[in-house]
């Protein structure tokens, strides 16, 4: 079987950015009266019309306490009002007020977000419960034999799924060998760098419901362990389970894509390998890419759709490989709900090929572009 390995990029990369609040004068509030006031509830956008002048001015007031900062923050928005010339959204979970027109915020206190909230006639959006027990732990030993790659999944409902499958899976009667005595009760207390291992690289070791199983690195083989290295009960490893367990390990919870654009006939092919929720879908419109050693002006245009008004953060960056990467553009980009089309820039090579990775909420597409 011919398997197909996607590298999801996961550095940072520090793209110079220039935002209006370093400009020669330093950014201020704007100055009143409030206009076009607007309050987005999902995909809607309504005028609010009951805001008295007093009221304006008390938001004008609060946002003069508070110094401006450079860039705008990833938030949900919920307010949009002008002043001063300015388009300024406001997002009442966090308290920030953010001047679009130039790529500037300020963050106020508690009492005052309070204040704003009551004043625009909004309030905090349910959150998310980012505090969800561990259910599944993988750990994998790198291909390239530096270490052990973690991986939990939080409590939902594809790995209670893969939990189930996994302790359905039949016995095949056979007991497969201890491969070397254990010297740690959880790969946890190891660093994941460094060490090297009595096994195969790209080993695999899935702990769930304290139960311990281990695949090779060729899906050929799983068995039920109580030692990392120890001896097992070798299961059937069927390709619907096999399937879920590369998708919850190599994908989850990202919507992935991964494709191929070919200069020659300016034609892009993608596949969708897993999918998953995100709060913005991307579809690539038109790119523009010259084959040259450090070359940072190719440029990409995305559709960015998004169900919320909302900040996102967009990073796209090109690469060779993990540790020889290209140049790449990072920033908050503010997204009404729908459609919206941006422009980013990213760095080539002057080889044949190079990769180009895209990524905006848990939508990630890996390009391979081609001369």
């Amino acid at each position: 079987m011919k398997k197909l390995i996607i590298f999801i990029l996961t550095v940072s990369l520090l793209v110079p950015t220039f935002y209006g609040c370093s400009a020669d004068k330093p950014q201020t509030a704007p100055e009143g009266p409030l206009f076009d006031v607007l309050i987005f509830n999902g995909k809607e956008a309504k005028a609010k019309t009951d805001i008295s002048k007093a009221l304006g001015e008390e938001i004008i007031h609060i946002m003069s306490g508070y110094e401006w900062e450079e860039k705008l923050p990833e938030c949900i928005a919920n307010v949009e009002f002008k002043a001063d010339g300015k388009t300024i959204w406001y997002s009442a979970d966090n308290g920030y007020f953010c001047d679009i027109s130039n790529e500037c915020h300020i963050t106020v206190d508690d009492d005052a977000r309070k204040r704003a909230n009551e004043i625009f006639g909004v309030s905090e959006s349910k959150k998310t419960d980012t505090g969800k027990e561990k259910v599944i732990y993988f750990y994998q030993y790198s291909w390239d034999g530096w270490g052990i790659e973690v991986k939990s999944i939080s409590a939902c409902d594809e790995a209670y799924k893969l939990i189930t499958a996994l302790s359905s899976a039949k016995k095949t009667g056979k007991t497969e060998p201890m491969i070397a005595e254990d010297f740690c009760n959880s790969f946890l207390d190891l660093p994941n760098r460094g060490i090297s291992l009595p096994v195969e690289r790209g080993t695999i070791w899935i702990e769930a419901e304290e139960k311990r199983y281990r695949i090779d690195g060729d899906f050929t083989q799983l068995c039920l362990v109580e030692t990392y290295f120890g001896k097992g009960e070798a299961l059937v490893l069927t390709d619907e389970l096999k399937n879920m367990i590369i998708d919850m390990r190599n994908y989850w919870p990202n919507d992935v894509y991964y494709g191929e654009y070919d200069k020659s006939s300016n034609e892009i092919t993608l596949r969708h390998l897993y999918s998953a929720d995100s709060s913005v879908d991307i579809k690539i419109k038109e790119i523009y890419v010259r084959f040259m050693y450090r070359y940072n002006k190719n440029k990409i245009t995305l559709e960015l759709t998004s169900d919320i008004y909302q900040i996102a953060e967009v990073d796209v960056l090109g690469y060779k490989s993990s540790d020889n990467l290209l140049d790449g553009d990072r920033r908050n980009v503010p997204l009404r709900a729908g459609t919206n089309v941006a422009d980013f820039s990213f760095g080539s090579s002057f080889d044949y090929y190079f990769w180009l990775s895209i990524k905006s909420g848990n939508t990630i597409i890996t390009l391979k572009i081609q001369a």
